[in-house]
């Protein structure tokens, strides 16, 4: 890529489209959605005396490699990508640009893991009441959580998400990061694809799609405080071992 990002295109002018507000108000919206079922979950929820944990180790090395360089990918590439759009800084236009690139490569090494190590079959949805499933997580995170109810569902060796996650994380892995990667290639190389005359069109998709993905993050760093205690979750990606309360244990 010769040129700055957006010194060629009529588009960075045009700061706040329709668009664009639509899905920063959603954002805000996200962000007062979890600051207020946490507030609840204060107030409400009993606190739990439990006697122990139980362990089991669902995360492997190489899923917490990828989980943790792609939270870095993630946090870099959207600083500099919402940065960039309200005026590019050369600099932040060059490490969006790296940052990117080696996103793309960590994608088709998770997806390699997945392959080879068996990891993919925690994606696996099986269809069979799963509408009735979704209902009931749903329901747990909207009430049951707040009045100190077991989880509905249990992490195991043959599915660690619950049907709420599965159906999250197989749009965000699958879907949402795959488009994402393309669009921001395109974006990139758009006259190596013939395509130089929708560069605009496509890097406001891009954009939408980042914004998209910052909204998932906010709900998915909130749901890891969703343990028996605020770090319970998080401590399964830094060590693999996923923990539940001994209580809650099958």
């Amino acid at each position: 890529m010769t040129s700055i990002w957006g010194s060629d295109i009529n588009y960075t002018p045009d700061y706040w489209p329709l668009w664009l507000v639509i899905l920063a108000a959603l954002t805000a919206l996200t962000l007062a959605g979890v600051a207020g079922h946490f507030m609840l979950r204060k107030i409400f929820a009993p606190k739990r005396n439990a006697a122990g944990e139980h362990k089991l180790y669902l995360y492997s090395m190489p899923v917490r490699v990828w989980h943790w360089l792609n939270a870095l990918l993630f946090a870099v590439l959207l600083g500099t990508g919402i940065v960039n759009h309200f005026g590019p800084v050369p600099a932040l236009v060059k490490i969006h640009n790296i940052a990117g690139q080696v996103f793309v490569a960590a994608w088709l090494y998770f997806i390699g893991v997945n392959i080879v190590t068996g990891n993919g079959k925690h994606y696996l949805i099986p269809f069979s009441g799963f509408m009735g499933r979704i209902i009931k997580q749903g329901m747990f995170y909207l009430f049951g959580i707040m009045k100190g109810e077991a989880h509905p569902f249990h992490s195991t060796e043959k599915c660690k998400f619950n049907p709420l996650q599965q159906v999250a994380y197989i749009g965000v892995v699958y879907a949402l990061m795959p488009v994402l990667a393309v669009s921001g290639l395109l974006a990139l190389y758009p006259e190596f694809m013939g395509i130089a005359g929708y560069k605009g069109m496509i890097i406001k998709v891009h954009l939408a799609l980042g914004v998209i993905s910052l909204i998932f993050i906010i709900a998915h760093l909130y749901l890891c405080t969703c343990g028996g205690y605020l770090t319970q979750l998080l401590k399964g990606m830094i060590d693999g071992y996923h923990r539940e309360d001994t209580s809650e244990k099958h």
